[in-house]
């Protein structure tokens, strides 16, 4: 159910999972499927933040760190953005809840901010020479 994967803020590697409502047990029950006997050994601590997009516009949080044998820890709940997920200068991430044969999903769209699109082809067709620099 890892629908959208980007860079956990600050140092602690890892990443941020958004799914729909309810999602997140399935999550925390694959993590536990696993023996984590070595993470202590790692010199990080890696942590997956999981957000579930309710319907009412909430947005529920839990994390789950290496170091806490990835054992779910609930975090405060907060508002769902009005459809976008991530805005940078880059590109924006949107989100819309549908159901699918009646299960709750996603739709994501990933829109690129500013792009230049130069067609060389074009270029050559009109005879232009990159100016030379003195």
């Amino acid at each position: 159910m890892i629908t959208y994967c980007g860079s956990a803020s600050g140092a602690t590697p890892g990443f941020i999972c958004t799914a729909p409502g309810g999602s997140s047990p399935s999550s925390e029950h694959k993590l536990a499927a696993y023996t984590w006997n070595l993470v202590e050994n790692y010199e990080t601590d890696f942590v997956i933040t999981a957000h579930e997009l309710e319907a009412d516009g909430r947005t529920r949080r839990a994390q789950f760190r290496s170091r806490g044998r990835f054992e779910r820890e609930i975090l405060p709940q907060r508002e769902a953005r009005t459809e976008s997920l991530l805005d940078s200068s880059s590109f924006r991430v949107r989100t819309i809840p549908l159901e699918h044969h009646g299960i709750p999903s996603l739709a994501f769209a990933f829109e690129e901010g500013m792009h230049i699109n130069v067609w060389k082809n074009r270029l050559d067709e009109l005879d232009y020479r990159r100016p030379v620099a003195h």
